[in-house]
């Protein structure tokens, strides 16, 4: 398992010391990753991440890239342990999936099966959220749960692949259904921000993720991050770092974070893939 260390500083994925991209054959595409973690203002970093697979083409080639973000509730019991055993139960899951099987209904099954782990582990008085991703022969299949979030930047736009599970969202789902739409209540509610789904509860109604693989082309570049970036960055700069080579690209948003000294800073975590020949 190639598991990152959580660390304050944007790391290099090496190989004896050497920063290495992963290339492929046959016109197969081929990845760059960078990653970053910092603790913003907060005084203990809860979140939680790993990159398995991302050295050897062979690998990639046999079982597929894999990323997960995982951010601790900082609210409830052991947010650190929690993301750390989110992360290490959808890792576990990732090496027994059947590849020849429907790799998207597993990955939503695994949801059920680590939020279960976590609720009988924690009593349910740990959460956390998730975003995951996987790569398998040029295909990218995604899982999220939470306000954690991943992005797709394709030919110069920034798309935000899932959808926050947010009280405010709920709201808004709500509004449609009215014969008048009130944005501005639903935008002032004070729960608007707590989260309406996460891992470590009873159960999970919510889960966000693609039925159909998303087909991977040439610059296209993945970013899966919590929200202590996506919560505090706009998407017009996100989508500007983002055209950055991967590891730079995590060099510059922890500089971003870091020059605008947030007072209510959240952790923040990201884990950047770009795609090319």
């Amino acid at each position: 398992m190639f598991l990152f260390k959580r660390n304050s500083k944007t790391k290099k994925v090496t190989d004896s010391g050497r920063t290495r991209r992963i290339k492929n054959i046959e016109g197969e595409l081929s990845y760059q990753v960078g990653n970053l973690q910092k603790i913003g203002a907060r005084s203990s970093q809860e979140d939680s991440f790993a990159l398995i697979n991302a050295l050897d083409v062979n690998d990639i080639r046999q079982n597929g890239l894999f990323a997960i973000v995982a951010d601790g509730m900082g609210g409830m019991k052991d947010g650190k342990l929690v993301s750390e055993t989110a992360v290490a139960g959808f890792v576990q899951a990732f090496r027994s999936l059947n590849r020849d099987m429907d790799i998207s209904r597993q990955l939503v099954d695994s949801v059920s099966q680590v939020n279960s782990l976590l609720n009988d582990k924690f009593d349910g008085e740990g959460g956390t959220t998730v975003v995951l991703a996987m790569i398998y022969k040029g295909m990218a299949y995604w899982v999220s749960v939470g306000d954690s979030s991943i992005y797709l930047k394709r030919n110069g736009g920034l798309f935000k692949l899932n959808r926050d599970h947010t009280y405010r969202n709920k709201l808004y789902l709500e509004e449609l259904y009215k014969v008048e739409i009130n944005k501005n209540e639903v935008e002032s509610n004070k729960d608007g921000v707590r989260l309406s789904e996460f891992l470590g509860n009873s159960r999970v109604d919510e889960i966000d993720n693609n039925i159909k693989p998303l087909k991977l082309k040439k610059n296209d570049v993945i970013m899966l991050c919590s929200d202590g970036i996506s919560g505090f960055m706009d998407e017009d700069t996100i989508s500007d770092v983002l055209s950055l080579p991967p590891e730079i690209a995590c060099e510059q948003l922890g500089k971003l974070i870091d020059g605008r000294s947030h007072k209510n800073q959240d952790n923040l975590t990201a884990v950047v893939i770009s795609c090319m020949n």
